[in-house]
């Protein structure tokens, strides 16, 4: 058998794996969850963001937006509980707004993530927030 690793279990026979092995042990560890994936390149960055909300094993919604604008420059993505991350988005995105009204220009990526870790740090422990946000943006013409 395998040791470790996401096939950890599975049977190779020679040089052979039982595919049909494979693809069950996948399913059945398959994680659930949100998928994220962003990259900077010379013109800004791209960020691709699933849309589907899960309620355990059932698709809560199948459109969800979970790429959430802060500013003209700076966007975050939401993973976790819909709940805890809609309530801190809210309060970052707010945030961000009064920055820009009281000073003429937006937050930049890390100092709209400082609000956010800001604000997370301040919650008691123990409550089990599930908020997974990744901020980006576009900084002095550079990606962040």
């Amino acid at each position: 058998p395998v040791e470790g690793g996401p096939l950890d279990g599975v049977v190779v026979e020679g040089d052979t794996i039982d595919e049909d092995a494979v693809a069950a042990t996948m399913r059945d560890r398959a994680h659930h969850g949100t998928t994220t994936v962003a990259m900077c390149f010379d013109g800004g960055i791209a960020c691709a963001v699933d849309s589907r909300a899960s309620m355990g094993s059932y698709v809560g919604s199948s459109a969800t937006e979970k790429v959430i604008p802060f500013s003209a420059r700076v966007l975050g993505t939401m993973a976790g509980s819909a709940a805890d991350c809609s309530r801190f988005i809210r309060l970052v995105s707010a945030r961000a707004k009064l920055h820009e009204l009281e000073t003429g220009h937006g937050l930049t990526a890390g100092e709209t993530a400082t609000v956010l870790a800001s604000a997370l740090r301040r919650q008691p422990a123990g409550l089990g927030l599930s908020v997974g946000t990744m901020i980006m943006g576009v900084d002095r013409g550079r990606p962040q």
